[in-house]
């Protein structure tokens, strides 16, 4: 596959200290403007925001970005049907609709609901006498009846 390229989304650290040559080896005038480069990217963050947005405002193409789109899609409906996915979207949806419904005790209902998982309702009825309660009510109305 090659190198792998890491991206960095946050505010890059500033690198080792690089002995200042300006007329030395081609390595060291590119350590050198590394260095000069994060520095300015961190002090002028907002200006070069402002700046590429700009810039996305005017070449953006809807149709051309819709053609991008579908062309990847493919690509996305797979990954979507791989059962890693899967398990992970479960578990990720049984938060997310417990944090909408419940609010702050969302932890609380997936607890119960992971309890609740290990009897059926049967075994909650026998659990609670609460079965054959039509059956012993008849009973009982007839044996008060003698």
């Amino acid at each position: 596959m090659g190198k792998e390229l890491k991206i960095r989304w946050f505010r890059p650290e500033p690198s080792p200290v690089v002995p200042a040559a300006r007329d030395g080896p081609i390595d060291v005038k590119k350590a050198l403007k590394a260095e000069y480069d994060r520095k300015y990217r961190i002090r002028n963050r907002d200006m070069l925001k402002a700046k590429k947005h700009a810039y996305f405002k005017k070449t953006y193409d809807p149709v051309q970005a819709a053609v991008a789109r579908k062309k990847r899609m493919p690509f996305h409906v797979e990954y979507c049907r791989r059962p890693a996915y899967k398990a992970k979207k479960q578990s990720y949806d049984k938060r997310h609709r417990a944090q909408q419904q419940y609010g702050e005790f969302w932890e609380s209902a997936l607890l119960i609901e992971q309890i609740e998982s290990h009897y059926s309702q049967q075994e909650v009825r026998q659990i609670n006498n609460l079965h054959n309660k039509a059956q012993n009510r008849k009973r009982a109305h007839g044996n008060s009846k003698n």
